[in-house]
């Protein structure tokens, strides 16, 4: 009877190691399924939640320039994060407490290499718009736009991407680079190889004469913003001025070398004048009729007229005669050999020729546009930057700051003993 007992008893325990293995065998097997279901719809949420937190793009950036950026930190991105995660897994599958890692610092448009990423997309999508609907420009009315707008918040500036201020190039450069009509192949490469920020520019920014859209502009010298990075919008309209005066006078220089009769004129008054220096005479007086010249150029572009780059006979505003008006651009003659220019009548013959305006010159952008290609690319990018900054704030956000907008996004859920990283960014 006793050992009857006993082999109940053994059976009963044998039975009970196999009963407690099998539990755990199926708890084991339930985990394990559970695991690799939770890892495999979190794979496949994660690229909802991601997309979720992009299509959360800042509508007037977009609508104004045509960059999708989303406005966020790492802890906010977190937040709504965990909140699709509680959603998505609301039938039991979840985990109380899911362990969510996020890092938006390699997505930050206070990275250039973002924001010119942002810029690339928007001005292939700004060049398709243009080939379908090619829009008229905004001009200004006369009289319209002329006061002063100036930064001098120190809170604003302190936003600003381009920080302190960068020397755009000195007029002693480009003067340099264009007095012997040299230079053009670097500019037309350099706006090749800038094609994207150029279009953006043409696009989006105003310029002295156009506005890029009914929106108001905080500046209304935009393009001359990009050349000049003064936060006053007059000086930068001066500066642009200046340059292209002195752009057009290293053109005028060159074309002056290539009429006869006019350097013919200009060399026999100086061999009259200054026979042993003669040379230095006529470059100093040709240089000062190619500047007295500009100065109408230059208010021919701002008056929206056209200017071709090389002048030929019939391109002249002003006369040989017109010169001895101006002693004030003889000032590198010696006195008396000046003075005797100004009183002398030799040369009086030459004319301008009866300027006509054209219509296949440069206009006053087209010359901007030489000027901007001009400017440092970095340099050029952080003061677009600066413009849109400038916008934002003045149109919607006093608080606006690039550092606070994102491109993209990346995270890891970790669940249970494995981690799930995800990643994605707008196209």
């Amino acid at each position: 009877m006793h050992r009857m007992n006993d082999r109940r008893g053994s059976a009963f325990v044998l039975l009970s190691l196999i009963f407690a293995s099998l539990t755990l065998l199926v708890a084991a097997s339930v985990t394990g399924s559970r695991t690799v279901t939770v890892k495999s719809q979190t794979k496949a949420y994660s690229v909802l939640w991601s997309r979720a937190i992009l299509s959360e793009y800042d509508i007037h950036l977009f609508e104004d320039y045509g960059i999708m950026a989303y406005h966020g930190n790492d802890a906010e991105v977190k937040k709504k994060l965990q909140s699709y995660y509680c959603y998505s897994f609301h039938n039991g599958l979840q985990m109380d407490n899911p362990s969510i890692r996020v890092d938006l610092g390699a997505w930050s448009m206070g990275d250039m290499d973002n924001m010119r990423k942002a810029v690339r997309r928007s001005a292939l999508s700004a060049g398709a718009k243009a080939l379908l609907d090619r829009k008229n420009k905004i001009s200004y009315r006369e009289g319209e736009r002329e006061e002063n707008r100036t930064v001098k918040n120190p809170v604003v500036i302190d936003t600003l991407p381009s920080g302190e201020k960068v020397n755009s190039g000195s007029l002693k450069a480009v003067y340099e680079k264009f007095k012997d009509g040299e230079g053009f192949e670097a500019i037309k490469e350099g706006a090749k190889n800038q094609a994207a920020e150029i279009l953006f520019i043409r696009e989006y920014f105003g310029s002295h004469l156009y506005a890029a859209s009914s929106r108001e502009s905080y500046f209304r010298n935009e393009w001359e913003y990009v050349i000049e990075g003064e936060l006053d919008d007059h000086k930068n309209l001066r500066g642009v001025r200046t340059k292209l005066g002195l752009l057009r006078t290293a053109l005028n220089i060159y074309a002056l070398h290539q009429d006869r009769e006019k350097v013919a004129a200009v060399d026999a008054i100086s061999i009259l004048l200054a026979p042993e220096a003669s040379v230095l005479v006529r470059e100093t007086v040709l240089a000062a009729w190619a500047a007295l010249e500009a100065e109408d150029d230059v208010q021919a572009l701002l008056d929206g007229k056209r200017i071709p780059l090389i002048k030929g006979k019939g391109d002249w505003f002003t006369s040989f005669g017109d010169l001895k008006d101006r002693g004030d651009l003889l000032q590198d003659l010696d006195e008396e050999v000046r003075q005797e220019f100004m009183n002398s009548s030799e040369g009086e013959s030459v004319s301008s020729g009866a300027y006509e305006e054209v219509k296949d010159g440069q206009n006053y952008e087209d010359y901007l546009l030489f000027l901007v290609t001009l400017v440092d690319e970095d340099t050029r990018l952080l003061r677009m930057m600066d413009l849109i900054a400038l916008n934002m704030k003045y149109r919607y956000y006093d608080d606006f700051n690039w550092e606070e907008y994102y491109t993209g996004v990346s995270f890891d859920v970790k669940t249970f003993t494995q981690s799930i990283e995800a990643e994605d960014h707008y196209r």
